[in-house]
């Protein structure tokens, strides 16, 4: 009888393990490492990851995510305000025009004139 709090052994004897399922374990390793450097890279990579298994997993029970472009103009401004203040945040120097963009923007919404 096995002590409590013990884990059982694991084995993978390679000798009795086929070729092609150690090959195909490599390939999954080396591609899923692969996913993980581009998704990392990329400014939108984990997000756009994100979206794609969503869709393709639960999008069918719990619907499938709408674009920005076909969101109504509330919707969008809103989301265009927080990736400007996401990017002035990382890049304080670089994107110092999204400022104005951001306050003309803001003045629209509250002016109502947010085209429809």
């Amino acid at each position: 009888m096995r002590s409590a709090g013990r884990w059982p052994e694991c084995r993978v004897d390679l000798e009795t393990t086929s070729l092609p399922v150690v090959l195909l374990g490599a390939v999954l390793l080396a591609l899923g490492a692969r996913v993980v450097w581009v998704a990392s890279r990329s400014e939108t990579g984990w997000d756009v990851l994100r979206v794609q298994w969503y869709d393709a997993t639960l999008g069918w029970l719990a619907g499938e995510y709408e674009p920005i472009g076909q969101r109504e103009p509330p919707e969008q401004a809103d989301f265009w305000l927080a990736e400007t203040d996401r990017i002035l945040a990382a890049h304080p120097d670089g994107a110092v025009w999204m400022e104005d963009v951001r306050q003309e923007v803001r003045l629209e919404i509250a002016a109502g004139q947010v085209a429809e």
